[in-house]
């Protein structure tokens, strides 16, 4: 403390206070605080009201500013440096932890941590935040004003990017009334004598008076202005509804449940793409056939939901099968059941609605699967077949968002098929075979927490549909016979969706229904009587709003033992 009225906080010093207040010796003058070390207001209690007043001018000299707040909503408890008359300049880092607050939306002004009143004012450049601040599903900034008047200068903690509203337009004045010609007088009538008046009646009691409405809350004068230090934000927009600003590992987590039944997906395929064709199946017995495949996408994907989560990504993998029995049926019909192991892995960029923008690049997934799998399948001597799948998978994986913070993905995935297909003669040498696929998927995922926050997900079963039609042709290439086909599928995913949930409060969903079309192609080659090599490729396109495009490949064998 100097007789100048400046107390002085040098940089090996600190000055605690949680109900504390600096004022001026004379009261007409003004005391002044420079921080150039660590101002701690942190009141550990329940109540979160660590205050210190000082009646005058706050200036920061590269200090600190040491806070506690219970980072939720705009009634969210807080410690608070509060400034009366004077100015608040220089430049000061506030340290703010979280108190045990779950993360919620502010609407308003949002927490108020520096409080101006009796006039006082503030520079643009007086706070920033010293390190990120994020709680639930949420990112906090640092904000000079709020959205109501007298809040320009104060600075307030917020989820969102608020702006005052739009202020109403001035009364408009009423015109004056025209003024009227003077009538002319009329005479007075002679007066008649006057009846003696009846007695009064008691007097009607005076009605209440009517409830005085509240003055209306005023907008603030200026638009709040961002800390330094804080990213790009959307610009406030007076009128406009509040942005969220989720952190981005919102989006990160939010797309591993639709990308876990995309993996599954790859490894289930279609009876042609892991069998090659009905008409290869014609040995019987105890384990009479092997079969493999390997497989491949670069596809981009993205689901509606609260934070729209997209995925750039590719994905490859392996599949091994063998029939275990194929027996015949009366009527020239026969049925085989086997088993089959496979591994994929899928490699992506993620984007979504993260820090107010649309699009954002969120981070960076990693998932494998392993599966087993048991299949039925029926084929009939018109070559028609039916085809039933079971298969169980093993998740694991890695989400990583841009700054670093992340989890583990672990779960299962447990997918049924049902598929069929009949084909009908166009000519000699080509068939049209109209197909109908059925997909079940029950995904389940393990909770986690990311130092951040606790993560519930909770996937509601998705179902698809596919309806498609094959052309296949029959031709002889330097004596191996080969069958070229094309074909278009239509792809629908029926509604559905994936829960999110922080900290056991904030949920996310994400929705499942999607419709995607595709065209192909592909052959199959019968390089001997027991050897058949087979490829696809097919290219996705969206038919909705998901913006799904992408390109597949299948490569597979078949050996009669």
């Amino acid at each position: 403390m100097s007789n100048t009225g400046v107390l002085n906080i040098d940089s090996s010093s600190t000055l605690i206070s949680t109900s504390g207040s600096i004022a001026p010796f004379r009261a007409a003058s003004l005391a002044s605080l420079e921080n150039a070390g660590t101002l701690d207001v942190r009141d550990a209690g329940s109540a979160l009201t660590g205050t210190l007043t000082v009646n005058g001018n706050y200036t920061g000299q590269n200090g600190r500013l040491l806070l506690l707040s219970a980072l939720g909503d705009d009634a969210s408890a807080s410690d608070r440096l509060v400034v009366a008359q004077g100015r608040i300049s220089g430049s000061t880092r506030m340290i703010v932890s979280n108190a045990g607050g779950l993360g919620t939306l502010t609407l308003g002004n949002g927490i108020e941590v520096v409080q101006a009143i009796n006039g006082a004012t503030s520079d643009s450049s007086a706070f920033s935040l010293q390190s990120p601040l994020s709680a639930g599903a949420y990112q906090y900034y640092l904000f000079k004003g709020g959205a109501t008047a007298g809040s320009e200068n104060s600075w307030f903690l917020r989820s969102a990017v608020i702006a005052p509203p739009t202020p109403a337009p001035p009364p408009v004045e009423p015109l004056p009334e025209l003024a009227q010609p003077t009538p002319q007088p009329t005479p007075e009538p002679t007066p008649t004598p006057q009846p003696v008046p009846a007695p009064l009646p008691n007097p009607e009691p005076e009605p209440e008076p009517a409830p005085t409405t509240p003055a209306p809350v005023l907008p603030a004068a200026a638009l709040p202005v961002p800390a330094i230090g804080t990213p790009p934000l959307p610009e406030p927009v007076r009128g406009a509804a509040p942005i969220a600003l989720y952190r981005p590992e919102v989006a990160n987590y939010s797309v591993a449940a639709p990308s876990a039944a995309v993996l599954a997906l790859s490894s289930l395929g279609t009876f042609h793409e892991r069998q090659g064709d009905q008409a290869l199946l014609t040995e019987y017995g105890m384990a009479p056939a092997g079969w493999a495949r390997v497989f491949g996408s670069d596809f981009r994907q993205r689901w509606s939901g609260d934070v729209s989560p997209g995925l750039d990504a590719s994905f490859k993998g392996y599949q091994i099968g063998h029939d275990l029995y194929a027996w015949h049926l009366e009527n020239g019909r026969s049925q085989r059941v086997g088993l089959f192991v496979a591994h994929n892995r899928l490699d992506g960029k993620v984007q979504g609605f993260a820090e107010g923008f649309r699009n954002y690049e969120t981070g960076h997934l990693k998932l494998s699967g392993q599966s087993l799998g048991a299949y039925w399948t029926l084929t009939t001597p018109g070559g028609g077949y039916v085809d039933a799948v079971a298969m169980g998978t093993r998740l694991d994986g890695r989400s990583r968002s841009v700054r670093g913070t992340g989890v583990d993905i672990e779960g299962h995935v447990m997918s049924l098929s049902a598929e069929a297909g009949y084909p009908l003669p166009l000519s000699q040498r080509w068939v049209a075979e109209p197909q109908l696929q059925i997909i079940y998927q029950r995904i389940d995922l393990q909770d986690q927490h990311d130092g951040i926050a606790h993560l519930g997900f909770d996937s509601q079963s998705y179902t698809a549909g596919r309806i498609g039609i094959r052309f296949k042709g029959r031709y002889q290439f330097s004596s191996v016979p080969i069958a070229p086909y094309l074909r278009a599928n239509l792809w629908h995913t029926k509604d559905g969706h994936d829960t999110l949930t922080f900290d056991h409060a904030e949920q996310i969903r994400t929705e499942h229904r999607s419709t995607t079309g595709s065209i192909g192609a592909g052959m199959i080659a019968t390089l001997s009587s027991k050897a058949s090599l087979h490829w696809s490729a097919d290219y996705l396109v969206d038919l909705g709003e998901q913006g799904t495009e992408g390109v597949n490949t299948s490569l597979g064998f078949r050996l009669v033992w």
